[in-house]
């Protein structure tokens, strides 16, 4: 077993060049490389690289076209009330709870996604599971406290 499984700090991982090594092969876009079914070396960019920022001809453009290449949308974070998920998960209807935590949890994915409209609908349903466990969880517990603290005949 490698000793990277032993310990419990990061995984060692291989060190990124940051100069060309003189004599290494380092493929790009314009990499002469490349052989066509005859065996002569094709030139040119590869057929599925497109110069940054435009469309691939013959696709239409999509509505995320305004995302950036990480994914996530540029605007405010959409609210994914995890404390109030969290919260929810504590009293006892625990189901309401967990139906909350799991659009809380779909609301950062869909974010990351790109998908804002996704992720605006996730964090409303998390909102209001998470306001309905508290509710009943709130209205649960009082009726227990008042059964447990009505004298015994």
């Amino acid at each position: 077993m490698p000793p990277y499984f032993t310990t419990l700090g990061p995984r060692p991982t291989a060190p990124i060049p940051t100069v060309q090594q003189p004599g290494a092969h380092y493929p790009t876009a314009q990499s002469p490389t490349r052989q066509g079914p005859t065996g002569q070396p094709l030139t040119g960019p590869h057929p599925a690289v497109q110069p940054s920022g435009q469309q691939p001809p013959g696709e239409p453009a999509s509505p995320t076209d305004s995302v950036p290449p990480g994914g996530a949308p540029t605007g405010p974070q959409t609210p994914d009330y995890r404390r109030m998920s969290t919260l929810s998960c504590l009293l006892p209807p625990w189901l309401f709870g967990l139906a909350a935590w799991r659009y809380s949890n779909q609301v950062r994915e869909r974010y990351q996604a790109g998908d804002a409209a996704g992720a605006r609908k996730a964090s409303r349903k998390a909102k209001a599971w998470a306001i309905v466990g508290i509710v009943v969880g709130g209205l649960v517990l009082l009726v227990l406290l008042i059964a447990l603290s009505a004298p015994q005949n």
